[in-house]
């Protein structure tokens, strides 16, 4: 237990402190990884009497929580903005598309003159 809570520790602090620089597949792994410790220290937390002697650690690794939860709050909205403008720029393509490949309600006639 000791061993993977120091892990997840140690994880989290350098992910809080390269925070600024990482991009949205680190943050990605981050989490990934931070899953896997927290489901393998449930497995071995019914086993444990005491937890109180861990209480410290946890709350080091919580405090950096709303930092990371700030950071990947600000990968969502920055993808939910590209996603609008690819959308955007599929309903434009899709509605000029569909202007150049019908008749139109007017006729153009070219005359040489």
């Amino acid at each position: 237990m000791d061993e993977l809570l120091q892990e997840l520790r140690q994880l989290t602090f350098e992910t809080a402190q390269q925070l600024e620089v990482l991009s949205a597949e680190d943050l990605l792994e981050f989490v990934e990884r931070r899953e896997a410790i927290i489901r393998r220290i449930r497995l071995i937390k019914p086993y444990l009497d005491n937890g109180g002697e861990y209480r410290q650690t946890v709350e080091e690794v919580l405090r950096f929580d709303p930092f990371i939860k700030k950071k990947l709050e600000e990968y969502k909205t920055l993808a939910g903005r590209e996603l609008q403008k690819i959308s955007a720029a599929k309903q434009q393509r899709n509605r000029y598309e569909k202007d150049s490949t019908g008749y139109s309600d007017g006729l153009f006639i070219d005359r040489k003159k």
